[in-house]
């Protein structure tokens, strides 16, 4: 009650002010607002920034700066209905504000609304043609919808604009270049995101960061670098990185400690202080490099990646426990074992088109004689209660298993299935590095793809194609029927190793 009566203290005063004052005064009051809202728009002050553009309608709300910055504030606190409302009326009082125009195209790239995202990122482009961060942004949808030459013309040409010397231009343009397969060159232009705020070392890259020289007789710290299921996919770099080195320290996830320290044995496995990651205690060392940076020391072309590949998994599992887990599997009583994960506990707004929902694999759930096993590890106790209701099946899960920290058990139990089958998150990554079977979905052209057909880091892996803008019903339909072939093959299998 104290903080509305204040509130509206405020305003009253402020309505008291503009009977006063002229319009230069009120300008310059809008002006120092946008420039203090502006630094904590995004991030967690955002909401703050919200409350605050909200106390300031009454005066500026007609203003098109100000609810241009309004569109910006709800956008990045996920009032996308907002946003867009906001943005429209900025353009509907100055439809050239090219910065509104690409306000816009975010707020319909959130909806998968991706013509009209494509249409306001090139309005702000004609608006204001030299301004390179408009093409990056357009480039964005262009790649989504997967039209990859499209989005690469749009890059090219900021590449142009900033003379080749903008970060963010060389680190999108890098990505784009592995998606098409330009491995060398994309990984070395993989390297611009330290300078773009996209790749966040633990320590100075300018205090002898490994430059690819010869490290035979040096001492190499390599430290983590973005999620859990990047960690776990390009650890099979590590290999490379201990047969080069005369000697290797890996900083890793806590959770992946015990699983390095069984996989490179000799190496010096630390744990990385994740709540603060400059203040973990390592041991001396010559050089240090990122995980990311060892593709382009060991990886400059496909036959690279071709000759250093492990169709069995270059992460093994503990094997008193892969026992134990192929001994409950067998318990079962299933022709076949397949484990299943939909979903990821992040879900970013970013994220969220690379995930489907449990239902959406009712037909395959049905298939009689397979145990399903859940490998999701969130809270999903509703959802899959439900399925199982509505489908009439049992799937699997054991509750004194920890998926999210318990990783040695979930190494097991991905490499103890026969079938794992997932959205594009960490689970996958797992799989091809414990070498078991993996269906998992991506678009027809994304970096981790390298421009091929498949996952060349993870040869156990099958990809099935998706763009973001498709509906998941035709994928999950394919999914089904590679489903029951593979049943069909295995079958045939059995019966001719019995015969």
């Amino acid at each position: 009650m104290a903080k509305a009566k204040s509130a509206n203290a405020r305003r009253k005063k402020r309505a008291k002010l503009r009977q006063q004052d002229g319009p230069k005064n009120r300008l310059r009051r809008l002006t120092r607002l946008l420039e203090e809202v502006k630094p904590i728009a995004e991030g967690r002050r955002a909401e703050e920034a919200y409350r605050r553009m909200q106390d300031h309608f009454e005066e500026f709300g007609h203003n098109p700066a100000w609810c241009e910055m309004m569109g910006l504030v709800c956008l990045n606190t996920d009032r996308i209905e907002e946003a867009e409302f906001y943005l429209l009326q900025a353009l509907k009082r100055e439809p050239n504000r090219a910065t509104a125009h690409s306000y816009l195209g975010f707020v319909y790239l959130e909806t998968a609304d991706y013509l009209k995202s494509i249409e306001h990122h090139r309005k702000a482009i004609e608006c204001q043609p030299d301004t390179w961060p408009y093409y990056t942004n357009l480039s964005q949808v262009l790649e989504r919808m997967g039209l990859h030459d499209q989005a690469l013309a749009a890059l090219t040409t900021a590449f142009h604009l900033t003379g080749g010397r903008e970060p963010r231009v060389l680190w999108e343009l890098g990505n784009l270049y592995l998606c098409f397969g330009r491995i060398e060159e994309g990984w070395k232009l993989y390297e611009a995101g330290f300078g773009c705020g996209k790749r966040t070392p633990p320590l100075s890259r300018n205090l002898n960061y490994w430059g690819g020289e010869d490290i035979s007789d040096r001492t190499v710290l390599a430290w983590r670098e973005f999620g859990i299921g990047d960690e776990i996919r390009n650890a099979g770099l590590y290999h490379d990185l201990v047969a080069a080195a005369g000697h290797a320290i890996i900083e890793c996830e806590p959770r992946l400690v015990s699983i390095f320290e069984r996989n490179f044995p000799k190496a010096t496995i630390i744990a990385q202080n994740m709540d603060h990651p400059p203040d973990t205690e390592r041991p001396d060392y010559d050089v240090h490099t990122g995980q990311f940076s060892l593709h382009y020391h060991f990886r400059k072309n496909i036959e690279a990646y071709q000759a250093a590949a492990r169709p069995d998994g270059f992460l093994a599992p503990d094997p008193a426990r892969l026992e134990e887990w192929r001994r409950r599997f067998t318990g079962l009583g299933a022709k076949a074992v397949v484990g299943i994960s939909w979903t990821s506990g992040l879900r970013f707004k970013q994220r969220m088109h690379n995930y489907f929902s449990l239902d959406a694999m009712g037909d395959l759930l049905k298939t009689p004689d397979v145990a399903f096993v859940n490998l999701f590890y969130g809270e999903a106790e509703e959802e899959i209660r439900a399925a199982e209701e509505k489908y009439g099946i049992t799937i699997h899960r054991w509750p004194d298993v920890d998926l999210k920290n318990d990783l040695e058990t979930v190494l097991a139990m991905t490499r103890a299935l026969d079938l794992l089958i997932t959205a594009p998150t960490s689970n996958a990554d797992i799989g091809g590095a414990v070498g078991v079977e993996t269906w998992t979905i991506l678009p027809p052209r994304h970096y981790v793809r390298l421009g091929t057909d498949h996952v060349p880091q993870s040869p156990s892996i099958r990809v099935f194609d998706r763009r973001h803008d498709e509906p998941w019903g035709p994928t999950m339909k394919r999914i089904g029927e590679a489903f029951g072939q593979w049943l069909a093959e295995r079958e045939a299998d059995g019966l001719r190793e019995s015969a």
